[in-house]
């Protein structure tokens, strides 16, 4: 929890930002994340397939009912894939860049099994300074999107 919160808290949080959390996270983690983004009068909306979960401040969805969002939503796109069973991240990144703002930034949890798998899926999708922490036998990888520095300038 410590390196989350040194990732997040070095994060700049602008007024109003729009922050997505998209898989299963811990209470503290949300609360953390959500006095954040509070501070500066920010929105934070949770996908998870937890049931019934109620937190104030915090909009909540259910990965099931489907995942819709516009394009250029969120600064931040923060990503859990431990312990969920998804099948295609290369579709769900696809649409993490589409739904962040030019120069908006994206946290992944993920497992150590998926170390190139990731690292390669950003690349491609075309995020850039793309960084790997390793944290028992976790990883986080951290990137940006960068305005008009996709192939199809989007």
């Amino acid at each position: 929890m410590q390196i989350d919160k040194q990732l997040l808290e070095s994060i700049a949080f602008y007024p109003n930002s729009s922050v997505l959390c998209y898989g299963n996270f811990s209470d503290e983690y949300l609360e953390l994340i959500s006095n954040l983004v509070k501070k500066q009068d920010g929105s934070l909306l949770l996908y998870s397939d937890s049931k019934n979960r109620e937190f104030a401040n915090i909009k909540t969805k259910k990965i099931e009912d489907g995942f819709r969002a516009t394009s250029r939503e969120f600064e931040l796109i923060i990503f859990n894939n431990l312990k969920q069973n998804i099948v295609n991240h290369q579709m769900l990144f696809n649409k993490f860049y589409n739904y962040l703002e030019n120069s908006g930034q994206i946290i992944v949890y993920a497992d150590i099994s998926y170390k190139n798998d990731f690292y390669n899926y950003l690349e491609s999708v075309e995020f850039r300074a793309v960084n790997i922490i390793e944290q028992d036998n976790n990883l986080i990888f951290t990137g940006k999107k960068m305005h008009m520095w996709k192939d199809d300038l989007t």
